[in-house]
């Protein structure tokens, strides 16, 4: 006979797991995503600079 409360507490722990996994890839393209925004504000910063320049 098959231990169904340790099959459900397997299946939890695995998808417990799955979750923690799916929350940490989250977090790293939230950070990846941060840095290329960043990326991309200092070179719109440059770009509007270097307009400023060629009009004075």
């Amino acid at each position: 006979m098959i231990d169904r409360e340790g099959e459900l507490e397997l299946d939890l722990a695995e998808m417990t797991e799955q979750r923690d996994q799916w929350r940490r890839l989250s977090r790293m393209h939230e950070r990846r995503a941060k840095r290329a925004r960043r990326a991309l504000r200092a070179v719109a910063a440059v770009i509007v600079a270097v307009n400023n320049e060629k009009e004075t």
